[in-house]
């Protein structure tokens, strides 16, 4: 049987949170350190921008782009 290398050029996967929510926002910083401990590239560093108190954007090994974001 072969292999078919998968591109994922362009997938892009945006996650929303309560930012109110205290256990919600422990789950997406444990889920952001692991996701970078696991060999995922920091596009955006978590932490607070302009629109938000809470936001991060990285790109796993498999070229899936990630978007965390408190609402």
């Amino acid at each position: 049987m072969g292999t078919k290398e998968i591109d994922n050029t362009g997938a892009i996967l945006a996650f929303t949170f309560d930012i109110n929510n205290s256990d919600e926002l422990q789950q997406v910083k444990q889920f952001y350190e692991k996701a970078i401990e696991a060999g995922c590239r920091a596009d955006m560093v978590a932490g607070p921008t302009e629109w938000t108190e809470y936001f991060a954007s990285f790109k796993d090994p498999y070229g899936i782009n990630w978007m965390i974001s408190g609402e």
